[in-house]
């Protein structure tokens, strides 16, 4: 059973998906895709103040960061296309491009303990999907017993979700209505093939 604890003043929902059974990117879920990038175009998303805010107040010292739904709103806005992963990974962009929430996704089997949610060190940093540095400065982060393995921008590599993960952890940074945590639990069902369950975060 996943331990979720979080040490700063932060309403964020953390859920454990259990039983899974991931897949590449599935054809049935193309026309929430492209139903979701109609909806950017119509200028039918909109920005959540509620982000700019999570990010301002958790900044780090080269200043607030861009959450990764916000980069995804632009891009797309812009005209490109949202970039599929595999059937869990794709849920979870959607649902926090539609939101405007940052959602994290970790697999748990490569979890190393619990998670928690934490500032982090000024020297600590990890390797984000594309391989690349990130580098947290003392801003906001998702750890393991390991280290950090995600922030506000990005999650770690190491501990992605793939076709082979059958069970993970997903991380709302920001307060999840109802209806929204009713339509990740009808979508990771019937794209991930599992079951959902709200994970109490301690302090």
């Amino acid at each position: 059973m996943l331990l979720a604890a979080c040490s700063v003043d932060l309403p964020a929902t953390v859920l454990e998906l259990h039983e899974l059974e991931v897949s590449p990117p599935r054809a049935d879920f193309d026309h929430e895709v492209r139903a979701a990038e109609h909806r950017v175009l119509d200028h039918a998303i909109h920005s959540n103040p509620a982000c700019a805010r999570l990010c301002r107040e958790f900044a780090d010292a080269s200043g607030p960061l861009s959450c990764r739904n916000q980069d995804l709103l632009a891009r797309v806005a812009a005209g490109d296309s949202i970039p599929r992963l595999n059937s869990l990974t794709d849920v979870f962009t959607i649902l926090s491009l539609e939101s405007q929430i940052p959602i994290g996704l970790y697999d748990l089997d490569k979890l190393v303990g619990g998670l928690e949610i934490r500032v982090a060190q000024p020297d600590e940093w990890f390797a984000g999907q594309a391989q690349n540095p990130i580098r947290l400065l003392g801003g906001l982060c998702i750890a393991d017993a390991v280290g950090p393995c995600g922030n506000l921008a990005d999650d770690a590599l190491r501990t992605a979700v793939t076709a082979d993960s059958e069970r993970a952890a997903c991380v709302f940074f920001l307060p999840c209505a109802p209806s929204l945590l009713s339509r990740s639990a009808e979508w990771v069902a019937r794209y991930g093939r599992g079951l959902t369950r709200v994970v109490p975060s301690n302090p």
